[in-house]
């Protein structure tokens, strides 16, 4: 989690767990960021990849079937390319989208008290991306800070979102139906 230095994950089958990846610094100046690339992550009850605060960079990465969402990020700076984010989880019900941006996250202490953490989403990019899944909607854009940065951009994807009409945020995406 925490530290300068790069980590990579590759060629990897992450699976039946709660949460494939969490990656979370408590430093929003870090500059390691966290490399994957031909990954498989699946049958989370949970998540299959939770960042917050971090700087991650991931290439054909096969993310499907978790009980919260295929990918959570909040604050700092993403790059996924030829990714599949397909959620169609049927252990339990499930109501969240398969994918969630946000610039804000809650952190729980040890005294169980929680404290609302706000930031920069600097970049979240999706370029020649799939997000699908069973909800008509699988994208949650949360930005909790009007004033903060919050950038992100899904490039020649395929997404399952009513939102798509947007082409500055969805440039030559595809809308499934």
């Amino acid at each position: 989690n925490e530290g300068n230095g790069d980590n990579e994950i590759n060629w990897a089958v992450i699976r039946n767990g709660y949460t494939g990846i969490q990656a979370e610094s408590l430093d929003s100046n870090r500059t390691g960021k966290l490399i994957i690339h031909n990954t498989v992550i699946k049958n989370m009850s949970g998540y299959g990849i939770l960042a917050k605060q971090y700087n991650m960079e991931a290439g054909n990465v096969l993310i499907y079937d978790a009980g919260k969402q295929a990918l959570n990020l909040s604050i700092g700076n993403y790059d996924f390319r030829q990714c599949t984010f397909a959620n169609f989880w049927n252990k339990s019900a499930r109501n969240e989208p398969s994918v969630k941006l946000s610039n804000s996250y809650m952190s729980i202490g040890l005294d169980g008290k929680g404290t609302f953490i706000k930031g920069n989403l600097s970049n979240a990019y999706f370029g020649n991306c799939q997000i699908t899944g069973s909800k008509s909607n699988e994208i949650m854009l949360d930005n909790a800070l009007s004033t903060g940065t919050f950038n992100y951009k899904f490039d020649h994807s395929v997404i399952q979102t009513p939102a798509i009409s947007d082409i500055i945020h969805y440039p030559d995406c595809v809308k499934v139906p």
